[in-house]
């Protein structure tokens, strides 16, 4: 529900009422990731979809809480292979 916003590893804990390492290692045990390589992923999936709408592609960048959509990109092409303009392109 908070993509386009900042979002830290205390605010994930704080809205569950647990301390922050705990955290952590939850999302260790159970998802075999860090929660912000697991939010990272949840960016990119819903900018994916994303992309098959009339949005530019700044938009989709700050719509899914990337601050830079430089960064968006190089994020999206480790991601998917591919930028944006060619995910979107290919679709």
């Amino acid at each position: 529900n908070h993509l386009s916003q900042k979002v830290t590893i205390q605010d994930m804990a704080d809205s569950i009422s647990i301390c922050r390492s705990r955290c952590c290692s939850i999302f260790s045990q159970y998802l075999h990731t860090s929660p912000m390589v697991y939010l990272n992923e949840l960016r990119l999936v819903h900018s994916a979809e994303l992309l098959s709408t009339d949005y530019s592609i700044v938009s989709i960048s700050k719509m899914c809480g990337f601050s830079r959509p430089s960064y968006f990109n190089t994020q999206f092409k480790k991601r998917y292979h591919m930028t944006p303009l060619e995910y979107r392109h290919s679709s």
